[in-house]
C-alpha cells in the first residue's frame, strides 16, 4: 500500500466526539456532587434535593450514551458470579461512585423532608459525621468526572491534573449558583460571604483555564496543540470565549465587584454561573482530538 494510502485509513487529529449527553453528565454530577459538599455549611434540605435531582439526571445522560444499556445488567451479575471483575477499572469505580452518590442524596432528601424517619434528621442538620461522607463522596465524584477525560486513550488534550482541578471549581461555583438562586444569602452559612466565595470561585476557574490552554499549546504534543486552538480561535472558540469565559466567568465576576447590590444580581450571578459551567464542561470536551498516528 502506498503511503498515500496508508494515510487515507489513519485519519490525522480525528476528534473523540464525546457528544452533549457526556457534556451534560459531567455538568450535573459536578453540580451534584459540589452541592454535596455546600450541604456541609449550608444545612438545608433545598440543597440536598437538587443534589438528588442532579445525580439522578447525570446517570441517566451517562447510561443513555451506552449502546446496549439492556445488557448492562447482566454483564455486571456475570461478571459478579464469575469473580471477573476488574477492579482497577475507571468505569466500575465510577458506577459505584455513582451509586453511593444517588443513593446518599436520596436518603438525606428522604429524611430532610420526613418521608423516612424523620427523626434522623439531627444527624443530617446538627451533626458532622454524616455531612462530611456528603462532602467526601461529592467531591470524590466531581475529581473523579474529570479524572475520566485523562484515562481517554490518544487524546492528549485531557491528559492532565488541571481538568479535575477546573472540574472541581466550576462545581463549586454551580454548587454556589444554586444556593444564591435559592435565595440563601445567611452569611454564617459560609466562610465569608457569597460575594466573596463567588470572586475567589470565578478568579480560580479563570486562571485555571488559561492555564490549561498555556500548557496545551506551549509544551504538549499536536492533538493537545490542535485541541487548545480550537478553544482559542477555532471551531469551539466561540462556546468558549462567549459562553465559557465571558457569560460565566467575566460577566459574574463584574456583577459582584461592580453590581452586587443590584436587586436581580444574586439570582443573574446563579444563571450565568451554570450555564457558563456547561459550557466549560462541553468545550473542553469537544476539544479533544487524537494524536497522529504518523
Amino acid at each position: 500500500m502506498t503511503d498515500a494510502g496508508f494515510l487515507s485509513l489513519t485519519p490525522q487529529l480525528a476528534a473523540a466526539h464525546w457528544g452533549w449527553t457526556i457534556a451534560f453528565f459531567l455538568w450535573f454530577i459536578g453540580l451534584s456532587g459540589m452541592l454535596m459538599a455546600l450541604f456541609y455549611f449550608v444545612r438545608d434540605k433545598r440543597i440536598a434535593l437538587v443534589s438528588f435531582i442532579a445525580s439522578i439526571l447525570g446517570c441517566v445522560f451517562v447510561l443513555s450514551h451506552l449502546a446496549r444499556l439492556t445488557n448492562l445488567p447482566f454483564a455486571a451479575f456475570n461478571a459478579l458470579i464469575s469473580g471477573s471483575l476488574n477492579f482497577g477499572s475507571w468505569m466500575l469505580i465510577g458506577i459505584c461512585l455513582l451509586g453511593v452518590q444517588a443513593v446518599l442524596t436520596l436518603v438525606a432528601t428522604a429524611v430532610l423532608y420526613g418521608k423516612v424517619k424523620p427523626d434522623w434528621a439531627p444527624i443530617f442538620t446538627e451533626r458532622k459525621a454524616v455531612p462530611v461522607l456528603l462532602a467526601v463522596v461529592g467531591v470524590a465524584v466531581t475529581v473523579y468526572s474529570g479524572f475520566l477525560l485523562t484515562q481517554a486513550s490518544g487524546v492528549t488534550f485531557w491528559h492532565t491534573a488541571l481538568i479535575p482541578i477546573l472540574w472541581v471549581l466550576s462545581g463549586l461555583g454551580c454548587a454556589l449558583a444554586v444556593w444564591e438562586f435559592l435565595g440563601f444569602r445567611d452569611k454564617k452559612a459560609l466562610p465569608g460571604t457569597a460575594r466573596t466565595a463567588g470572586i475567589v470561585i470565578e478568579v480560580s476557574e479563570l486562571l485555571a483555564l488559561f492555564a490549561l490552554l498555556q500548557v496545551a499549546a506551549s509544551f504538549s504534543t499536536p492533538g493537545a496543540k490542535a485541541g487548545a486552538m480550537s478553544l482559542i480561535s477555532g471551531d469551539w472558540a466561540a462556546m468558549f470565549w462567549i459562553g465559557a469565559v465571558a457569560a460565566g466567568i467575566l460577566l459574574p465576576l463584574a456583577i459582584r465587584v461592580f453590581g452586587e447590590k443590584a436587586r436581580f444580581a444574586a439570582p443573574l450571578c446563579a444563571v450565568l454561573a451554570l450555564a457558563g459551567a456547561l459550557c466549560i464542561r462541553a468545550s473542553v470536551l469537544f476539544a479533544g482530538y487524537f494524536d497522529p498516528l504518523v
